[in-house]
């Protein structure tokens, strides 16, 4: 797993930061980081980790978009989301 990944502590932060939803929708669900014993370091080609990481990233955009429709305006929150998750860009 990435050192850049953020914690389940830091996803729920930045979820619940994104205040009451303005549209009703309930915010996407961050995805379950593997247990420390999940990879087995033998190369797989679908390693658990890398599985993860593709979530996380899902993940991201989706609470991006999320966050801009909970906006009038749409501006704003992506930055915050981008820089809360450890993502640039």
């Amino acid at each position: 797993m990435s050192e850049l990944s953020p914690s389940p502590e830091e996803i729920k932060a930045v979820t619940a930061s994104a205040g009451a939803p303005a549209t009703g929708e309930a915010p996407p669900e961050p995805p379950q980081p593997p247990e420390p014993g999940d990879c087995c370091h033998s190369g797989c080609e679908f390693c658990v980790d890398d599985m993860y990481q593709s979530e996380l990233d899902r993940y991201r955009l989706a609470l991006r978009e999320w966050q801009e429709r909970q906006t009038p305006s749409g501006a704003g929150s992506a930055a915050s989301v981008s820089s809360a998750t450890g993502n640039a860009g």
